[in-house]
C-alpha cells in the first residue's frame, strides 16, 4: 500500500541509481508517501536521498532479511542482493544497458547483444539483484536501455532458475522523459512495456514521479517509444544548432527570432529548452551528452536492421 493513502504498511520500493535523474525521482517517491530501500555506487548519492527522509536512514538488516519499514522513510541497502531480498518492486535508474546488465546479473549471465556499441567488459562482481530476487518481484527499468536486450531479459527473468526451482520475475521497461528538471519537479513522462497486470501494480509509483504514465504494449515497446522520442529530440536540437547561426548570418537578431518561433509552429522542446541557454552562452551543466545522443541514434539503426526495414541512413 501507499503511505499517503493511509495504509498501515506503506509499500517498500527498491531504488537503484541515484544520479542526475534518480535522486529527483526518489525524492518525489518519498514525498508521496512511499518507503524506499536505496542503493548506489556513490555513498554521497545515497546520503543525499537519505536526507530527504523524515528521520534519517535505517540500514537494512542482515542479508536476505527484509528492510525494516518502521519510522524511517529511506533505508540504505548494503548490497544489491540485500535490496532485492527486501523489496517486491524495484526501480532502476541507470545510464545504459551495460550498467543495467551488471546490476541485475552481475557475473552470472551474459545477455549482451552483438551491436555497434563498444564491447562490454563484464563486471567481476558477484553482488547483483539476481542473488536476492524473490518470486513475484517486479523490476522496473526507468533508464534508456536497448529494446532488444530488454525483450531478451524479460524472457530470461520470467522463468529464472533460482536454484530451488523456477522463480517468476517480471521485467517492465519503463523509460522516462523530461530531463533533470522533470525528475526534480515530478513531471516526467513514462513509457511502459510489459505485462499489463504488473504495469497496473506499479502505475501509482510511476505516477508519483510524473504526470503521464502510458502503457505501450508488450515488453520492449517502452524502450522503442523512448528511442523514438529521443531521436526526434536529437533532430530538433540539431536543427536549432544549424538554423540559429544561419539566422544571424542572414541579419536576424536571435532573441527576437526565438521569441517568435518558440510560440509558433517551429517550436519544439529542444528549441525551447536549449536556445535560451545557447544565447546566454551556457554550454555546461544543462545539456544532453553527445555520447547519449549517439547511443539513441545507434539503437534506432539496430531496431530498423533487426526488422529488416528500409530507412534513410
Amino acid at each position: 500500500g501507499r503511505g499517503a493513502s493511509g495504509c498501515s504498511e506503506p509499500m517498500l520500493v527498491g531504488f537503484v541509481g541515484l544520479g542526475v535523474m534518480g535522486r529527483g525521482m526518489a525524492a518525489n517517491l518519498v514525498q508521496s508517501g512511499f518507503r524506499l530501500c536505496v542503493y548506489d555506487a556513490s555513498a554521497d548519492a545515497v546520503r543525499g536521498v537519505v536526507a530527504v527522509g523524515e528521520e534519517g536512514t535505517g540500514a537494512c538488516t542482515a542479508q536476505g532479511a527484509p528492510c525494516p519499514v518502521g519510522r524511517f522513510a529511506v533505508h540504505a541497502a548494503r548490497s544489491l542482493a540485500e535490496l532485492a531480498a527486501a523489496c517486491r518492486v524495484i526501480l532502476l535508474c541507470l545510464p545504459d544497458t551495460h550498467v543495467v546488465e551488471d546490476v541485475v546479473f552481475g557475473n552470472e549471465h551474459n545477455y549482451q547483444l552483438h551491436t555497434l556499441h563498444p564491447p562490454h567488459t563484464r563486471t567481476t562482481s558477484t553482488d547483483c539483484l539476481l542473488k536476492g530476487l524473490q518470486d513475484g518481484t517486479i523490476l522496473v527499468d526507468c533508464g534508456t536501455t536497448h529494446a532488444l536486450w530488454s525483450q531478451r531479459t524479460a524472457q530470461a527473468l520470467y522463468a529464472e532458475d533460482g536454484g530451488q526451482g523456477v522463480r517468476r520475475v517480471v521485467w517492465l521497461d519503463a523509460p522516462v522523459s523530461g530531463m533533470q528538471k522533470g525528475a526534480e519537479d515530478g513531471t516526467l513522462s513514462s513509457m511502459v512495456g510489459g505485462e499489463v497486470s504488473s504495469f497496473e501494480k506499479v502505475a501509482p509509483i510511476l505516477q508519483a514521479m510524473g504526470n503521464r504514465v502510458q502503457h505501450m504494449g508488450v515488453s520492449g515497446n517502452g524502450q522503442k517509444a523512448k528511442v523514438f522520442n529521443n531521436v526526434l529530440f536529437n533532430i530538433s536540437i540539431c536543427a536549432m544548432a544549424e538554423m540559429f547561426p544561419l539566422a544571424v548570418r542572414l541579419g536576424l537578431e536571435p532573441s527576437a527570432l526565438y521569441d517568435c518561433v518558440s510560440v509558433g509552429t517551429g517550436a519544439s522542446f529542444g528549441l525551447n529548452h536549449f536556445a535560451p541557454l545557447v544565447m546566454d552562452r551556457t554550454f555546461m551543466g544543462h545539456g544532453f551528452a553527445m555520447e547519449r545522443a549517439h547511443k539513441d541514434m545507434v539503437s534506432m539503426q539496430e531496431l530498423i536492421a533487426n526488422e529488416k526495414l528500409q530507412f534513410p541512413p
